[in-house]
């Protein structure tokens, strides 16, 4: 209190941002209500807790998901969609009763090119469904990185022992949960790392998502192995002004704010210099990852923004020449 004002309470900061936004309102409104001579006189703390509070919702806001992000998921279900048509008139035709044979005519097993006329759906190559297959078997992965001790210890433990270990832990938080995932297969891997797999990726990513339910019957300081996925951006200026890649934390916000428009929701886990020789020059290639496949395609697509210079992207990877998606 300074010459009796009672000043308004401010920082108050909710979880929800919905509930955070009508809090900086209310304080808003409250500082707006007080005389003129009374808010200049209004004390540091306050205005700094005020400001802090209105930094953290905007960095809240950021990381929701834009109506356009939502409409490209939804967009992306559309194949299946199709698929499912395809299949359905595909039934249907073999359901149906067949056209009279004409005599003394021999019947002709219908091509390939008369199933794909009645509505079959066709399917890719056998090289393309292989490439898919193991795209498939990695995202429906889940790797758990332990330490020395309890590598060894469960080195004892079977297969059939680590499965139904995870199993177990995530059948007695079924009431939290809901219908828990399954684990199909466990296995150690050679580093004593354990490789967990599930049926589909929806499961696989529920397990990830809610590994404090289960994870520690593996370990104490057992840790989920969440993959990442780089890009690469050439004639990147090197200098600290432009990216300062040793400091890592103000480097991701950097990128993530200038792209925050352009790619909605992206996250970053990492960024650097291509090699250690790159930073000695004037310009070099950064290194980008992401936390999704879908913001890494993205940015292939559609390229990045830094320091209000447009890059065009190219997939990270050992070759580093390949520009594709994943």
């Amino acid at each position: 209190m300074v010459g009796g004002t009672i000043w308004p309470v401010l920082g108050i900061q909710p979880l929800n941002h919905l509930e955070h936004a009508t809090q900086i309102i209310a304080e808003a409104t409250a500082l707006l209500e007080l005389e003129n001579t009374k808010r200049a006189k209004l004390p540091a703390p306050s205005l700094d807790a005020f400001l802090n509070s209105v930094i953290t919702l905007a960095k809240k806001t950021r990381q929701q998901p834009s109506g356009q992000e939502i409409l490209g998921k939804l967009n992306s279900l559309q194949p299946i969609v199709e698929d499912i048509t395809l299949i359905k008139n595909a039934v249907n035709n073999a359901l149906a009763s067949p056209p009279p044979i004409t005599p003394n005519v021999t019947t002709r097993i219908a091509s390939w090119a008369d199933v794909v006329r009645l509505g079959t759906p066709s399917y890719p190559s056998i090289p393309n469904s292989r490439v898919s297959t193991t795209a498939s078997v990695k995202d429906r992965e889940t790797i758990v990185k332990l330490d020395a001790n309890a590598a060894a210890v469960l080195h004892r433990i079977s297969s059939e022992g680590l499965r139904k270990r995870v199993n177990d832990a995530l059948g007695s938080q079924i009431n939290l949960l809901g219908k828990p995932p399954q684990v199909i297969a466990a296995k150690q891997l050679k580093s004593g790392d354990i490789v967990l797999h599930t049926a589909t990726t929806a499961e696989a990513d529920t397990l990830k998502a809610t590994e404090g339910e289960w994870l520690k019957v593996l370990g104490t300081t057992a840790r989920v192995m969440r993959p990442t996925y780089g890009v690469i951006i050439h004639g990147v200026r090197t200098n600290k002004e432009s990216i300062d890649t040793d400091n890592q934390e103000r480097a991701i916000e950097k990128i993530e704010t200038e792209n925050a428009v352009l790619h909605t929701g992206a996250k970053v886990t990492y960024a650097g210099w291509l090699t250690r020789e790159g930073r000695k020059k004037p310009a070099s290639s950064l290194v980008v990852e992401f936390t999704t496949k879908y913001h890494a395609n993205r940015v292939i697509r559609e390229g990045l923004v830094l320091n209000a210079i447009h890059h065009d992207c190219v997939l990270y990877d050992k070759s580093c020449r390949l520009k594709q998606c994943y």
